[in-house]
């Protein structure tokens, strides 16, 4: 790739913003972020759910370039071959579907029209881990029944970012003003996302 070669994303990227993979995992840092300090695990892969068992992929996962941890080239080294195995599934995906890429559904096929139930029954519980872009997300819904309408009872909901925000601030510690960008940035931070 051209960045990869460019001296000055070389310099600017490769030695700022140390993060060790034990530090991170005891934080209860995930996603790409960990697995750029050589941690493999990835939800999809560990606990396979919808049809990520089904098709061709790995996670991606970095060796950090140095003793001190994963730095801002290695996270971005991750994300770039995360986007090399979204195509990759993606075209594993489209070739696995019945009658090929050319499939095409009409207007209200059950296929592809499914309706959520609107009201859980009081006191039923659902949880949800899944990996999104940033890391592990956890959902907790517990049902009201019918007396809170459409409302549950209770809502939870772990953004990865929750997590890690605070952790990035850490990694900061010792370096420039000027590297601030580039760390924060090697994280893929979404500040909305924190507060859920």
């Amino acid at each position: 790739m051209m960045l990869d070669e460019s001296t000055i994303w070389l310099v600017r990227l490769q030695g700022v913003g140390y993060a060790r993979a034990e530090d991170m995992v005891n934080s209860g840092v995930s996603g790409p972020n960990v697995r750029a300090a050589g941690v493999n695990y990835d939800v999809r892969w560990a606990h396979p759910y919808s049809v990520y068992d089904q098709v061709d992929w790995e996670p991606a996962v970095e060796k950090p370039t140095s003793v001190k941890g994963a730095d801002c080239y290695d996270r971005y080294r991750v994300r770039m071959e995360e986007m090399r195995q979204s195509c990759r599934m993606t075209l594993d995906a489209l070739d696995k579907i019945p009658g090929g890429a050319n499939t095409h559904y009409n207007t209200g096929d059950e296929m592809i029209i499914t309706k959520a139930p609107t009201r859980a029954p009081e006191g039923a519980t659902g949880f949800s881990n899944y990996e999104c872009t940033r890391g592990a997300s956890q959902f907790y819904i517990q049902g009201g029944g019918d007396g809170r309408g459409k409302n549950p009872y209770r809502l939870s909901i772990r953004s990865p970012m929750f997590i890690t925000i605070p952790y990035v601030a850490k990694t900061m510690i010792g370096y420039k003003v000027a590297d601030i960008p580039a760390i924060m940035g090697s994280f893929d931070p979404c500040i909305g996302e924190t507060d859920r």
